[in-house]
Parts: structure tokens; C-alpha cells; sequence
């Protein structure tokens, strides 16, 4: 419903829905029970003065890990300034950068399986980096210039919660001074592979207008989501 902070919360006060109908493509082998899906961010990396180069060497969720960082330091306050192909964060020398994720990088794995067993499309050299889960950590580190340890934590649906939680405690004990958290999950694909697993476990719900009721007594289940990246900077009281 918004990228960046001011967007999203003036979207969620204003009641802003963003849903579609699945695409077609998707129910060519099978039948949907949930005919609703919200549609992956578009994130323009020109926005965040992010190299086009690296267009294709990110995964789509490192891209909205890059965004969703870029918004959380400069609302901390950093000053961020382009220095040749990546940025520089005035007053970090260091930090850690935790990151939980679910599913990440299954669009880029079908994508690639796709161009090997049937020659669609082209295999791209760096799959196995982009697919891999600590790439959004990765990537982060290294296009903002953060030194220090980085990692993704994967619980399943408390992913960006734990991930939170350890940065908080990294913290606490003294570890470090600074961390970049959140959650990250980009499960956006063009066959609607990913959308099937959820809906044959019979979790997705199947309102007729798409809208879950997570509170209703006929609630049926949750609304499937493309991706979406939620990021804050943690930092020591004083």
C-alpha cells in the first residue's frame, strides 16, 4: 500500500486496498480456490540512486531490502551520499545487518529451472548468488558500505520478528551499537507456482472479493501477497 514510511501509513489510515484478480496464467493447470492476490511492489532503483548495473544481479528481494534499508537509515537520521557504484552512510563504520526471510528468490529459481530443462528465456550466470537466502543481507551490506556481521534468519511467517528480536539483543549485550532489521519476502513468480502451494494447503482465503477477515467468525484465511520488505534501524539508547 506504499513504499516509504509516510506513503504507507497515510495509505493504511486512508483504508487504501490493493487487490487483483489472479492472472490467467495462473489457473492454465489448475483451479484456484483463492482468486485474489496482492501484486509484488514496484521498486524503482533510481529513486534510491541505486547503479542500473546492478538491476540484474539482484533478486527481487534484495531489491526491496536495499529500498526498504535506504528509507529506514535516512528516517534515522543518516546522511547518505553516492560514492562511485554504491553508498556511503556517514556516522557507521559498522553494524549488523539482520534479516528474516521465508521463500525468497523462488521466482528467480523457477525462472532459472525454466531456462536449463526448457530453453526458455536466458540462464542467468548469477543465479545461484541471487537465489540464495542471505543475499538481501548480503547485498545490503555491501551497497551501503556497512561493515560488521550479516545474516537471515528463516521461521517461517515469524522470520522479520526474529530477526528484530536478535538485532535487539545483539544490542542489549553489548555487541554492537547499530542494526539494520526487518523482514523481507519477495514470492513473486510468473507461473503461480508459489500461490498454488499456499492455496492447496487450503490456507489462502476465498472471500468472494478477496478481502480476509482475520477477526471475522467466517474468517477463511489470509490474503496472498507477492512480497513486501518492512525495515527499521535499532540503535543503542544513548
Amino acid at each position: 500500500i506504499g513504499i516509504g514510511k509516510d506513503e504507507f501509513f497515510q495509505n493504511l489510515f486512508d483504508n487504501k486496498i490493493v487487490i487483483e484478480e489472479i492472472p490467467e496464467e495462473y489457473t492454465k493447470n489448475y483451479k484456484f480456490t483463492s482468486k485474489y492476490r496482492v501484486p509484488a511492489p514496484k521498486i524503482d532503483l533510481d529513486k534510491i540512486e541505486l547503479p542500473f548495473l546492478y538491476e540484474k544481479l539482484l533478486s527481487q528481494g534484495a531489491k526491496y531490502a536495499l529500498a526498504g534499508s535506504y528509507f529506514a537509515l535516512k528516517d534515522a537520521g543518516f546522511e547518505i551520499t553516492k560514492k562511485d557504484k554504491k553508498h556511503e552512510v556517514e556516522g557507521i563504520k559498522e553494524a549488523k545487518i539482520i534479516f528474516g526471510t521465508g521463500l525468497s528468490g523462488m521466482g528467480e529459481a523457477f525462472n532459472g529451472y525454466k531456462a536449463h530443462s526448457f530453453g526458455e528465456g536466458r540462464f542467468n550466470k548469477l543465479s545461484i548468488p541471487i537465489i540464495m537466502p542471505n543475499s538481501i543481507s548480503a547485498w545490503t551490506s555491501i551497497m551501503f558500505g556497512v561493515e560488521g556481521e550479516n545474516y537471515t534468519i528463516n521461521s517461517s511467517c515469524a522470520s522479520g520478528t526474529m530477526a528484530i528480536g536478535k538485532a535487539y539483543e545483539s544490542i542489549l549485550w553489548g555487541e554492537n551499537e547499530i542494526a539494520l532489521t526487518g523482514g523481507v519476502e519477495s514470492l513473486s513468480d510468473s507461473s503461480g507456482c508459489s500461490m498454488r502451494g499456499f492455496d492447496v494447503l487450503g490456507v489462502l482465503t476465498k472471500n468472494d472479493n478477496g478481502i480476509p477477515k482475520p477477526f471475522d467468525e467466517n474468517r477463511s484465511g489470509f490474503l496472498y501477497c507477492d512480497g513486501a520488505a518492512g525495515i527499521v534501524v535499532l540503535e543503542e539508547l544513548n
